[in-house]
């Protein structure tokens, strides 16, 4: 038989376990999980703000700065036109936008000179026909203009070939004077014995020399 009751003994026993540790150790626990919680809060907390540093130091990065402008050669009417609708909406206007417009501009500035000088090649290639042609035309009128002239020359020649024949007819010759001396005219008279000679004075109209020349001449005939 037991001394005590069973009852006594279970009390005891439960008397017994250390219940006291275990509270401790949970409490402990909670206390490292609040301390490392804290520790997470204030590291987050701090790559929060080096995010924030970071973002707005790429906001003042991606804005458009006169050393841009300058690379870009903009003028002072793009440049206003920019900055105003940089601070209109900067998200949609920072330099990247700003490169990719000018990028664009350029490309359309690239395809109208090409367009421009490949016109300009055609008119210069046009004008180099036109000045063949008109070169060659020149080469033809300068042959027409030759032939004209010996053609000119040849009847000048005949001209003078008749004046020639008419004078002698009449009984006029013309005597060239020796250097220094004036020309003569000669009229001869076949009806008369003698001649009539009249030294060209460069005095002399040629108004005179015709009057006396066929004044003489008719004489000749009225003899």
């Amino acid at each position: 038989m037991l001394d005590e009751a069973p009852e006594t003994l279970i009390l005891s026993a439960i008397e017994g376990f250390e219940t006291q540790p275990t509270w401790q150790l949970a409490n402990r626990v909670n206390e490292l999980w609040l301390e490392e919680e804290n520790r997470l809060e204030t590291e987050v907390s701090a790559l929060e703000n080096d995010l924030r540093a970071e973002l707005a130091e790429i906001d003042v990065l991606k804005r458009p700065t006169n050393a841009v402008f300058e690379l870009l050669h903009l003028q002072n009417d793009a440049i206003a036109l920019i900055l105003r609708r940089n601070a209109e909406n900067p998200e949609k206007n920072d330099v990247f936008s700003v490169i990719n417009e000018q990028k664009a501009l350029l490309d359309k500035k690239k395809i109208l000179l090409a367009k421009q000088l490949s016109e300009l090649e055609s008119r210069i290639a046009q004008m180099r026909t036109t000045e063949m042609e008109l070169t060659q035309r020149e080469s033809e009128l300068a042959e027409q203009k030759l032939a004209a002239l010996q053609t000119n020359t040849s009847s000048n020649m005949d001209l003078t070939t008749m004046k020639i024949m008419l004078f002698k007819k009449f009984g006029i010759h013309i005597e060239e004077g020796e250097e220094g001396k004036n020309d003569k005219i000669v009229i001869f008279n076949e009806k008369r014995s003698g001649a009539k000679t009249l030294e060209v004075d460069p005095k002399f109209l040629d108004y005179f020399i015709s009057n006396y020349i066929w004044e003489h001449v008719g004489n000749n005939e009225d003899a």
